[in-house]
């Protein structure tokens, strides 16, 4: 795990704080810079970045086009100092939960793997549509990797004016999605997960044998109540 700290300055006073852990699998000085670089591309870029003497200068400042400074000595060294330490206590808080939470996730992960019968499954893409009055469809992805939400990969898609109804927004949003996947060369799911049942299901199997894709499918399908849902199994069914 790495737990990161940032501390926002304005005119010499602290207004704010974000903190996060996350998992870290590579090089944790590379993953920081990394994981800066996302949070100030969708955020409001500072004047000035202050960071710990292990991570790249040249590279964030390459990168921002802004001033950044490594502190070895001061006030700016204290302040990294110090956010340092508040990463550190704030680890010490949540470790031990996400921990627990990282077996229970794994485990999960296993049974479904049984479950289907699947060799791997390290990515889930989902799909749901949505209309307004039987029209204007909208679709939906959502994208998960080893059961956590990958947002940089959700997907909305606007459906052309003339599907008039659920199967045919699934079959337009399935095809735009894996034809894109195969144009691109884009890393392809383990699993499919549609909203709905076997109409659903089969939909989405027969867009993708025409892309010549050998993709699990399953559907999730509510109850009268909308309520509970069930998980379905197109051999099953």
């Amino acid at each position: 795990y790495l737990a990161i700290e940032l501390f926002f300055i304005r005119d010499g006073l602290l207004f704010g704080r974000h903190n996060e852990i996350i998992s870290s699998l590579g090089d944790i000085k590379e993953e920081i810079v990394e994981y800066l670089i996302k949070f100030y591309d969708k955020g409001v870029l500072p004047k000035e970045l202050v960071i710990p003497e292990e991570l790249d200068e040249e590279l964030l400042n390459d990168y921002f086009k802004i001033k950044v400074t490594k502190p070895v000595r001061g006030k700016l060294k204290n302040l990294v100092d110090l956010a340092r330490e508040n990463a550190k206590e704030q680890f010490e808080l949540e470790g031990e939960t996400l921990k627990q939470d990282e077996e229970e996730r794994y485990k999960a992960l296993s049974e479904l793997k049984e479950l289907l019968g699947l060799k791997d499954l390290r990515r889930i893409e989902s799909f749901d549509n949505s209309h307004l009055f039987g029209t204007f469809y909208v679709g939906g992805m959502v994208v998960f990797d080893d059961f956590l939400p990958n947002k940089d990969l959700y997907r909305k898609y606007k459906i052309s004016t003339d599907v008039k109804d659920d199967l045919g927004a699934m079959k337009e949003v399935i095809y735009r999605r894996y034809f894109r996947v195969l144009k691109d060369d884009l890393v392809k799911p383990d699993l499919i997960i549609v909203d709905g049942g076997i109409g659903q299901i089969n939909i989405a199997r027969e867009v993708l044998k025409s892309l010549n894709l050998d993709i699990k499918v399953v559907g999730l399908k509510k109850d009268n109540k909308h309520k509970l849902e069930s998980l379905i199994l197109p051999d099953r069914e």
